[in-house]
């Protein structure tokens, strides 16, 4: 086998070299690639976030909508036993109790 001259050697190793650059230019397109990507990342993680702190505030208000509600619905509750005690006042009123001189006080709980 003939030695290598040092002309095969340096062609080789520019050969080599172009090599490297060829993927050293892969490289670098995909890091930027990488960059790009991690970019929109933190843009989707941001948005979600601001999502989470979002839902976090409405879950909140209807927490508080519910508490609210349920005072609602105690009150509708009063409210409909003092129409009922009212029917019943109208209805003794009717009845002739004014005339006993007496009306009847119907039984109220709140």
């Amino acid at each position: 086998m003939p030695s290598r001259t040092l002309e095969n050697k340096v062609e080789d190793l520019s050969k080599l070299a172009a090599t490297l650059t060829e993927q050293v230019g892969n490289l670098q397109k995909e890091i930027k690639g990488s960059v790009t990507a991690q970019a929109e990342t933190a843009k989707v993680l941001a948005a979600f976030r601001t999502d989470i702190a979002l839902l976090g505030q409405q879950s909140a208000e209807l927490k508080n909508l519910k508490e609210q509600l349920g005072a609602l619905a105690d009150l509708k509750i009063s409210i409909a036993l003092l129409e009922r005690a009212v029917e019943e006042l109208k209805r003794a009123k009717d009845n002739g109790a004014a005339g006993s001189g007496r009306w009847p006080v119907p039984l109220l709980v709140l």
